[in-house]
């Protein structure tokens, strides 16, 4: 695939909304990460890259929070074990996509450019988000893949609902109706 193809995809499939959710999450991130750098490092005088490392994780954990509520919404999957394999996907993502190209910005623009250092770091940071989002967006919070467990699955509730000829039974709408669900059942594709 060549970079033109690529990019004109990226721009089809992005979601100008759920990125500058992202960002407005990042933004608050970047207060959570200075703010406790500021705590470890100047009121409790722990040494300053261990001050550093605990404020991203804990920033991490902040946007993880956040994007997880709020820009990932309606794609989160119910249950603790998804809820702790997003936190771990969106952490490895954040650590490695924020820091790796945060450190090839920099190395880049200051020191085989020889841009100023804050100039550097700025654009580091910009190419860290976008990456972290798209990493975020299309690993962390993506679909899973249609396969043999997941038309199992929507087969088993098939069943508990419907008879075997795919007619829905009254008893099973009635029950469904009086659990609170929508009167509204959408009939799934059999495999």
């Amino acid at each position: 695939m060549n970079i033109r193809v690529l990019a004109v995809k990226i721009v089809k499939e992005f979601e100008v909304s759920r990125f500058l959710k992202f960002c407005l999450v990042g933004a608050s991130g970047v207060l959570v990460n200075m703010f406790f750098f500021w705590l470890f490092y100047k009121k409790l005088g722990i040494f300053s890259l261990f001050s550093s490392f605990l404020a991203i994780q804990i920033a991490i954990l902040n946007n993880f929070l956040w994007n997880d509520k709020w820009t990932w919404r309606e794609k989160r999957k119910p249950g603790t074990g998804e809820f702790f394999a997003r936190l771990g996907k969106f952490t490895l993502s954040s650590n490695l996509t924020s820091a790796s190209a945060n450190l090839l910005g920099v190395w880049i623009f200051l020191n085989l450019l020889g841009w100023n250092y804050l100039t550097s770091n700025l654009l580091g940071i910009g190419l860290g988000v976008i990456l972290n989002f798209l990493a975020n967006h299309y690993w962390t919070y993506s679909p899973p893949p249609e396969g043999p467990r997941r038309r199992m699955l929507a087969s088993k509730r098939r069943s508990s609902t419907f008879g075997g000829n795919g007619e829905a039974s009254l008893s099973a709408l009635a029950s469904r109706r009086s659990r609170g669900k929508p009167r509204a059942f959408y009939i799934l594709e059999a495999p």
